[in-house]
């Protein structure tokens, strides 16, 4: 089921853009494309072919012009995704790859499973054998991380604490109980970083707890507590 890598990139011209934990970065591409980096991201691309890109970690959300002549390609890990003239979202981490589409729509893998994703839809691809997961999202909320908000539906907390590490530069961890609690709501990412956690306490109706290792959202009802 799984894609290929063909090295496309590495016969090229490539260069590499990363960001740190905590920081965003805005790449113009010469062919009038735009991708915005989230932080602790890297994305590789191609002086030679500025209609490619390779996701290499993190998150990155694409507005790209439509070019059918030339149909722009994100490679991640082993599989791709290709615009059909679009804005996405495109997140690759140790939970596997994640899409969603704010415009347009995407192909994901065209040569395997060829999935069509159009605005309002998101897919999570665990890896391995794992199954393919479609779902709906709010068009509007598809790459909000840019804009200093995270909005989610339905989405265990184990995804919405990694995106929280990924987005202030410090690790985030949950009690094991708490992983695969589901949120749906909006987190506006204050950066006074204890009232983010002291909002998000109430708001997931949990304990936030800070230390040298960073943030634990814990069971309120956790023994000692």
């Amino acid at each position: 089921r799984r894609g290929i890598d063909n090295g496309l990139v590495q016969r090229g011209d490539p260069y590499h853009v990363a960001t740190l934990a905590g920081q965003t970065r805005t790449v113009a591409l010469p062919s009038g494309d735009r991708i915005a980096l989230n932080g602790n991201s890297s994305i590789t691309l191609d002086h030679q072919n500025p209609r490619f890109a390779k996701l290499e970690r993190g998150e990155a959300i694409f507005t790209i012009r439509h070019d059918p002549a030339a149909p722009f390609v994100v490679q991640v890990g082993d599989e791709r995704i290709q615009d059909v003239g679009t804005v996405f979202n495109v997140v690759r981490d140790e939970d596997g790859v994640r899409v969603a589409v704010a415009e347009g729509s995407v192909l994901y893998n065209p040569q395997s499973e060829a999935v069509t994703l159009a605005a309002g839809e998101s897919l999570r691809d665990p890896g391995g054998n794992g199954a393919i997961i479609r779902s709906g999202v709010d068009p509007t909320a598809v790459g909000s991380w840019s804009e200093g908000r995270l909005s989610y539906t339905a989405t265990p907390l184990s995804l919405v604490a990694a995106d929280l590490a990924r987005a202030i530069g410090e690790k985030v961890t949950l009690d094991p109980v708490l992983e695969n609690q589901r949120f749906t709501g909006t987190i506006t990412l204050d950066t006074d970083r204890a009232r983010l956690f002291a909002d998000l306490a109430v708001l997931l109706n949990v304990r936030a707890e800070h230390g040298a290792s960073g943030w634990k959202l814990v069971t309120r009802n956790r023994a000692g507590r």
